[in-house]
């Protein structure tokens, strides 16, 4: 099982919903053979899990809207659903997702040709759900987010994800052998959408480090590096728990804006100069608005980046420090020049 997908559920989310089209709770008797008969169609192509389960979702929707066998739809049908769904509150990239299931579906159904009554379904967004910079977590929210924190665990994974600019599957699958600490801080060694790949970060080595000191399973190289309080058992902290976290912090600081785990990935991007981004971040294709980090190793250059958490002068510091082997004094130094 991939990490990832334990981490979001998508394993329980397409067990349950097969078992429910199985029993006919999720759509109507006529079309219960379609949806699983295109289930293994989507397992034999070749798609993930999460893929699998989102196509079956989209599918099943046709037949919750329209309530007929969906082999027989026509014209009027298909303009009543995308009717539907246009007055819908779905984003607009949700709403652009239904009409690629309608007809990714319909055309399996009908053994791959297109009906004349698709082509009227258009498909693609534009500039959709832009957030404005007063809409993003500027580097003084994210610090009092982490200062109001009452747990070390979440210090330190708020720093992680704002520091490293990760998605949260990256940052929330990582295990303690993924983390290397060196004399200018840490190195995460991340897997995701664009690879493996070696992330620098240097502001969350203190309350990183804190944070490994207090694991319950540090010995383990193999543990989750975000476990449970809970259990005793290795067993990864899920989306929806650091979402919960997330939501009651911001509550707490009295911030109105929206905080979930996607916000520290947004606010790495206002917040850091362009030089920073030009040396780690790539735009996404058709994501215009995200950023990610480079796959290459080339790009991963460890000087660049410290020489820019600092001014040249504490730089030159915090290196002579680390030189002599004083590395508490060098991390004490950095936190004094408020570079935590």
């Amino acid at each position: 099982m991939k990490d990832n997908w334990v981490l979001h559920g998508y394993y329980k989310q397409l067990e349950s919903k097969l078992r429910r089209i199985k029993s006919c709770e999720l759509c109507s008797e006529i079309n219960q053979k379609y949806f699983l008969e295109y289930a293994d169609f989507l397992l034999a192509e070749g798609l993930t899990v999460p893929r699998i389960s989102k196509c079956l979702r989209l599918a099943v929707k046709l037949d919750e809207v329209l309530n007929k066998d969906l082999k027989k739809l026509d014209k009027k049908d298909v303009i009543h659903y995308l009717g539907f769904i246009e007055k819908s509150k779905y984003s607009d990239w949700t709403k652009n997702d239904f009409k690629i299931g309608l007809k990714k579906f319909i055309r399996w159904l009908h053994n791959d040709k297109e009906p004349d009554y698709l082509k009227m379904v258009k498909t693609g967004v534009r500039d959709a759900n832009k957030l404005l910079p007063q809409e993003i977590l500027s580097e003084e929210e994210v610090l009092k987010l982490i200062s109001e924190s009452p747990s070390v665990r979440d210090k330190a994974l708020i720093s992680c994800l704002y520091e490293s600019g990760c998605r949260i599957g990256e940052i929330l699958t990582l295990k303690l052998k993924h983390v290397v600490f060196d004399e200018y801080g840490v190195i995460l060694n991340v897997n995701g959408k664009t690879g493996v790949r070696q992330v620098r970060l240097i502001s969350s080595t203190s309350l990183l480090s804190q944070w490994i000191s207090d694991h319950p399973h540090k010995e383990d190289t193999d543990a989750y590096l975000w476990c449970s309080y809970r259990y005793k058992t290795n067993e990864l902290i899920g989306y929806k728990t650091v979402s919960k976290v997330l939501k009651q912090l911001a509550k707490q600081t009295g911030l109105n804006k929206k905080v979930n785990p996607h916000s520290f990935r947004h606010a790495r991007v206002l917040n850091k100069d362009i030089d920073y981004l030009i040396d780690n971040f790539n735009p996404a294709k058709k994501s215009p608005n995200l950023y990610v980090y480079s796959s290459n190793p080339a790009q991963f250059n460890n000087q660049q980046i410290i020489k820019r958490h600092f001014l040249a002068t504490d730089y030159d510091i915090y290196i002579d420090l680390l030189h002599i082997g004083r590395t508490k004094e060098a991390l004490k130094f950095m936190k004094n020049h408020k570079l935590f």
